[in-house]
């Protein structure tokens, strides 16, 4: 039997690619240009991506999108309590 392979054609990758955490890292890296608003999605598309391999880029993005979450946690308590000082205090 003969083997015939045939060459990549354009654009297709050799490497398999995670998609959802590909997806996840774009959001978690928009959201630190967005204070942190996307990073939520961000670490959900993440952690999703965490099911399949290879999982190099959703790890990352998991990190990214946790950190930016944090951030909007965060930023969301400070405004939440300085609204209380104002009104009951």
């Amino acid at each position: 039997m003969i083997r015939h392979d045939t060459p990549q054609e354009a654009g297709e990758s050799a490497r398999p690619l995670n998609g959802y955490g590909l997806a996840g890292l774009i959001i978690a890296v928009m959201g630190i240009f967005c204070a942190g608003l996307v990073s939520p999605i961000g670490l959900v598309m993440s952690l999703v991506g965490l099911r399949f391999r290879p999982r190099g880029l959703a790890i990352i993005a998991t990190i990214i999108a946790a950190l930016g979450t944090a951030y909007l946690i965060f930023w969301i308590s400070l405004d939440v309590l300085a609204w209380r000082q104002h009104h009951h205090g």
